[in-house]
């Protein structure tokens, strides 16, 4: 059995589980697979907090950069009109 999802305006297939034939027999085998699923979906959500941290950061360090040449380039600007601080 499938079901569609809807994931940023497209339309997907949610994922599906394997069943055997016998399903009074799928316990354990079912269980196993939505552990294995959940533990692959935690890794793959780790890298990308890690990727989303390194991204802040370096968007972090570029408008600190940003901000003192804008802070140099606006003292450079009032001393050359004469007006100092």
């Amino acid at each position: 059995m499938t079901f569609d999802i809807w994931a940023n305006g497209k339309r997907k297939t949610a994922p599906v589980v394997k069943l055997p034939d016998y399903p009074a027999n799928a316990g354990p085998g079912t269980a196993k697979q939505v552990e294995n699923r959940a533990d692959h979906y935690r890794k793959v959500a780790a890298e990308l907090r890690r990727e989303l941290a390194a991204v802040e950061d370096a968007m972090v360090s570029a408008l600190d950069r940003q901000e003192a040449r804008q802070g140099a380039a606006d003292r450079i600007h009032r001393i050359a009109k004469g007006r100092p601080r």
